[in-house]
């Protein structure tokens, strides 16, 4: 997603990047927040605001921004709730649910729109509530990721 300039109104919506999951993130404990390891930056556009060593996105920037996190559970059992959140400097602020009716993969895409002070951060966080331990997050660009851009 490139950095769109509105000459119009002077408005330029940087800062703006993504984080993703490069390694599979195994055995969630059922029933326990679990911290997304977001560990890569997407190369293809970034304003060098992502944290990899705290896994988080930190704008730097007051503003209204447009954030997007999405999660893969794998192994996921039939019948069980699966949540994905966003949390706004440790408190939570977007969150999505979906109950498995396969035992296959299960994907949440959560999204909304944001005020940040230049100095919170966003992370992104799953929960397994399968009654084991044995889910798993998918990792890639495609499946596990949290997006941020500037938009006001």
């Amino acid at each position: 997603m490139p950095n769109i300039q509105s000459a119009a109104v002077g408005f330029n919506p940087v800062p703006g990047g993504e984080l993703y999951l490069n390694t599979d993130q195994d055995n969630l404990v059922s029933g326990v927040p679990t911290k997304v390891e977001l560990d890569t930056v997407n190369g293809e556009w970034t304003d060098g605001i992502e944290d990899t060593g705290n896994h988080r996105i930190l704008p730097g920037v007051a503003g209204r921004y447009l954030v997007i996190g999405q999660v893969m559970f794998t192994n996921v059992i039939a019948g069980k709730k699966y949540e994905a959140n966003v949390q706004r400097s440790g408190a939570q602020r977007i969150t999505g649910y979906k109950y498995s009716s396969l035992t296959e993969n299960l994907t949440i895409r959560i999204s909304s729109v944001l005020i940040l002070t230049a100095i919170q951060y966003l992370e992104l966080w799953a929960v397994s509530n399968a009654d084991v331990d044995t889910v798993d997050i998918k990792s890639g660009m495609s499946y596990t990721h949290l997006t941020v851009q500037r938009v006001g």
